[in-house]
């Protein structure tokens, strides 16, 4: 039996790429951050479009959703120097993805970060992000450039021209050197994993159709009270 390791998959390009290279040796159980209603539109149905190729591909057996609007608005509303907030929601996300990982008995969780390709993937912020996460974090691409990565990804039929590349949440000028330190004192300050564990206990999880997933979940994003 292979071992589980929960992929998180945001719908871009990377993060799909690295779910089907550890499917080679791991059962992946891929994992979406729902950031209604800081999404831009069209951002969840072209993730679960993703998510569908992916299935072709590894066919991967069970699918979870995590509810992370409140987790951003929470974060987008009480910072008060906003220019953590990537570093604190990535922290929430392996916070969010290891807590999970318990629930399915996995072993690791997997990223799709690639060292420098973003704000929040700076070697001080990985460090910083993955400071207390009782967790291992396997990170596939973290040696690879963009030009690698989009290769691989049109090898493996995973690449659309368009894809999820934005979130309402982000900051103007967002932090690109922090400290393990810095984030744990904000995490505490905003009561993040009291968001997250929430968050956590509101998955959505699927094992049938990603499309019928995609169906059901809309149904329960619509109905979500961020009042």
């Amino acid at each position: 039996m292979m071992p589980k390791t929960i992929c998180l998959v945001s719908g871009g390009i990377d993060s799909p790429v690295a779910a089907a290279l550890m499917s080679k040796r791991f059962e992946i159980i891929p994992l979406h951050f729902n950031h209604y209603p800081f999404y831009c539109e069209e951002s969840f149905a072209l993730a679960m479009k993703v998510l569908e190729r992916l299935k072709e591909i590894t066919g991967f057996k069970t699918l979870v959703i995590v509810p992370w609007g409140r987790v951003l608005k929470r974060i987008h509303h009480e910072l008060r120097d906003r220019r953590y907030a990537c570093v604190l929601c990535r922290r929430a996300m392996l916070d969010a993805a290891c807590r999970v990982a318990k629930i399915f008995d996995a072993s690791s969780i997997t990223t799709g970060e690639a060292l420098g390709q973003k704000a929040s993937q700076t070697l001080e912020n990985l460090n910083a992000i993955s400071h207390g996460i009782d967790c291992t974090i396997e990170r596939p691409l973290i040696g690879m450039d963009k030009d690698e990565i989009v290769k691989i990804s049109k090898e493996l039929d995973l690449y659309m021209d368009k894809h999820v590349g934005c979130c309402k949440a982000v900051p103007e000028f967002p932090k690109t050197r922090t400290s393990p330190k810095i984030v744990s004192k904000l995490y505490e300050e905003l009561n993040l994993g009291e968001a997250v564990s929430e968050a956590v206990s509101r998955i959505y999880k699927s094992t049938g159709d990603v499309h019928q997933a995609y169906m059901e979940y809309m149904k329960i994003m619509m109905g979500e009270d961020f009042g």
